[in-house]
């Protein structure tokens, strides 16, 4: 059992249910084992999987934001249960993807 840290200031500002989110995702995913606690601290450095927790954590106003974390956090699930030993890159395409996304729903008007 091993206890994944991530920084406060990712984790804090969740709701406990986005947080259950990340969590199963991240199990989901591959990210952490079953048997795995999150837990967060000051000194901890961020996860290569800081994307989902940004993603989840921002607080989504128009479809088109819901729609870039969804399909983000839905890429880097399947491209890292796909292929384990590349979910740090899976999750960095996602997260290029998810920013890509948003600058598109910030230009637009939805």
């Amino acid at each position: 059992m091993a206890e994944i840290l991530v920084n406060n200031e990712v984790w804090e500002p969740l709701t406990a249910q986005e947080k259950s989110l990340v969590t199963k995702t991240l199990r989901e995913s591959g990210g952490i084992g079953p048997h795995d606690t999150i837990k967060a601290s000051a000194d901890a450095e961020k996860l290569d999987s800081q994307m989902i927790f940004e993603s989840v954590s921002k607080r989504a106003s128009t479809a088109c934001q819901v729609a870039c974390g969804t399909a983000a956090v839905g890429a880097a699930a399947a491209c890292s249960l796909m292929a384990p030993h590349l979910a740090p890159a899976c999750l960095e395409a996602a997260a290029a993807g998810y920013d890509q996304c948003m600058k598109y729903c910030d230009q637009e008007p939805h």
